[in-house]
């Protein structure tokens, strides 16, 4: 690219320069315009540097059309593929996307994406023609937006999950649970132990419908948690993951979170609940120290705290 520059310059010097002198040969003008023999030269010094300069600058426009273009190709694929799954209807089937390999370069050479799509049941998943699985879109029945759906006012919290099955879309060949049982009276504190990858997330993502299983069923106080509306039913939980984010602001408006109209002693009381107040007191700055981007001044047990305390300070 260098090398190519160098080259404009140098044609750019040796074509200027004569066009100057073919000028000053046939008119006899003044190519400095200093002197007004026979008047100013159409063609000047300046002219010639201004047309170096301008080949430079569109020069190193061109070289970055192509990193912007590849770009915005990588852009459109990644939106294709999330609007094909914001598109989905309630009540599409489960559609498995199948990617071939040997398309990239193609791909991002066209700015065209294909995909293959097909129907399949589960446990009936498989690559075929040298393609791979991208992604699996489960049967569109969970619909946090519909208005529909029980939405029970005296919430006890017995939960009854009788003879589940289930296995994640992306693995229909390897299940997480066969014939799982369980009852969790209200008020009970349960635990659910195991090696990674038994279940245990899986059991509380249900409870949450963000799965629903291939069979068997979940209740809630006596109702199957498909029969009640899903907005409602995660309005009852409070979930804290093992790594939770936190806002990058200060221990007391995290806390708040959970209620921003809270006064402080509101939300030393949720903290209390949490078990956070005493190590929050310690800090320098206590309830304003500021916890860093996604919570990274604080531990990972600190975070948990500060995120229990944010949805115990909706309830105090």
């Amino acid at each position: 690219m260098l090398g190519t520059f160098l080259l404009l310059y140098a044609v750019l010097t040796v074509y200027g320069s004569s066009l100057v002198y073919r000028d000053i040969e046939d008119t006899g003008c003044d190519p400095s315009g200093s002197v007004d023999l026979n008047g100013t030269c159409d063609s000047s010094g300046p002219d010639v540097f201004g047309a170096m300069l301008g080949v430079a600058f569109a020069g190193q426009g061109i070289s970055q059309c192509g990193t912007c273009i590849e770009a915005f190709t990588a852009a459109r694929v990644a939106v294709f593929e999330a609007l094909g799954a914001i598109n989905r209807k309630p009540g599409s089937e489960q559609q498995t996307i199948y990617h071939d390999p040997k398309e990239d370069d193609a791909l991002m050479n066209s700015t065209r994406h294909s995909k293959k799509s097909a129907t399949s049941k589960t446990g009936d998943v498989e690559a075929t023609g040298g393609k791979e699985i991208k992604a699996i879109l489960p049967r569109y029945e969970i619909n946090s937006s519909d208005t529909s759906g029980l939405k029970p006012k005296d919430v006890r919290g017995h939960i009854s999950i009788q003879n589940v099955h289930f296995a994640y879309p992306t693995r229909p060949a390897d299940p997480i649970l066969t014939d799982f049982t369980t009852e969790i009276v209200a008020g009970q504190t349960v635990a659910f132990v195991g090696p990674s990858g038994s279940g245990k997330s899986t059991v509380v993502s249900m409870m949450e419908r963000f799965y629903d299983p291939q069979e068997g069923s979940i209740s809630l106080d006596g109702t199957n948690l498909k029969d009640i509306n899903v907005r409602y039913l995660r309005s009852l939980i409070g979930y804290v993951g093992q790594e939770p984010t936190l806002f990058a602001t200060t221990i007391r408006n995290n806390v708040s979170y959970g209620n921003p109209d809270a006064t402080q002693e509101q939300i030393e009381e949720a903290a209390k609940l949490a078990n956070a107040h005493d190590f929050i007191s310690q800090l320098p700055d206590g309830y304003e120290t500021q916890v860093g981007d996604k919570g990274g001044q604080l531990s990972g047990g600190q975070k948990q705290r500060i995120a229990i305390g944010a949805y115990l300070s909706s309830t105090v």
